[in-house]
């Protein structure tokens, strides 16, 4: 009689070990699912960002190209024609990059490359920045000159003193411009693609 009750209690304990082997598998099967897809959606977004990093530089370096082709008729006193710059709008490369950080799928990135990535979006806003507000500046001169493209150069085709700062803050803009582009070819982009697994 002892003997049957330690065999229904060791059977008892064998199938509640068992079910609960069942269950633990089970949960664990299905965390292992679920971070694998979380896993695969971080890597979209990894993919995505980096391919949007690739074009964003490529967008950066079509306009410091044209800005320093600019800045070269400047000093080859060539009298370019000083109505609106190139613009650089690249609020359309943030959508992702907010999607992904609302989606909580950086929520266990490294803090470096999130910081990291949040300065060079501050760049980026800067840069566009800083070129609305030359083209502004310029556009305002022109507008207070009847748009008299002459106002800005003296005879030999050099820049007035008092218009100086549209080479200045044109060369300003260049080096920011390449310095930008510099930190997301050598860094932000293979950054990114180290995160991909």
């Amino acid at each position: 009689m002892r003997r049957s009750f330690f065999q229904k209690l060791a059977k008892i304990f064998t199938e509640l070990l068992i079910v609960f082997i069942g269950v633990y598998l089970a949960f664990q099967l299905n965390n292992y699912k679920e971070e694998a897809e979380n896993q695969r959606i971080r890597n979209n977004y990894y993919k995505v960002l980096s391919n949007e990093f690739e074009y964003t530089a490529q967008n950066i370096k079509q306009v410091a190209d044209q800005l320093e082709a600019f800045a070269s008729r400047l000093d080859a006193k060539e009298k370019p024609q000083l109505s609106k710059l190139q613009r650089l709008d690249l609020s359309d490369n943030m959508y992702v990059l907010k999607s992904a950080f609302n989606s909580g799928y950086f929520e266990n990135i490294n803090q470096k490359y999130i910081n990291n990535i949040g300065r060079g979006a501050n760049h980026l806003n800067k840069i566009s920045t800083l070129l609305t507000n030359y083209n502004n500046k310029i556009q305002n001169v022109l507008i207070a000159n009847n748009f008299d493209n002459s106002i800005f150069y003296n005879e030999d085709g050099t820049l007035k003193s008092n218009y100086y700062w549209v080479k200045e803050e044109l060369d300003y803009i260049i080096n920011y411009l390449k310095m930008l582009e510099k930190v997301i070819v050598e860094e932000a982009i293979p950054d990114t693609k180290s995160l991909i697994e």
